[in-house]
């Protein structure tokens, strides 16, 4: 995770919706990356991503209402992208590509 822009996201008292989105848009579009011709909706289903989807949904609406911990929405965006790089992981040593990989 781009640590820079989580600390300075950390030093802000604020969390306004459109930060929120700013932080997940850049652990996603590194994921995305990452999977480059490696098929997302192989991994999607996976029990741990739906798990560590649903802890960062629950920390930003923690944030936004302001009972959030910034060392908690930190974990769970890390938590989030590791997941994804660890199904990553999983399906390049599976061998599993797209149909033009």
């Amino acid at each position: 995770m781009g640590e820079a822009l989580v600390e300075q996201m950390v030093a802000d008292e604020v969390y306004p919706l459109s930060r929120l989105c700013q932080e997940v848009s850049a652990v996603i579009n590194r994921v995305r990356a990452a999977f480059d011709l490696n098929p997302m909706w192989d991994a999607a289903d996976r029990v741990e991503i739906r798990e560590a989807e649903q802890v960062v949904d629950l920390e930003a609406r923690r944030l936004q209402r302001g009972e959030g911990d910034p060392a908690a929405w930190r974990r769970a965006l890390n938590t989030y992208e590791a997941v994804w790089m660890g199904a990553l992981k999983e399906l390049q040593r599976s061998g599993q590509r797209t149909p033009c990989g």
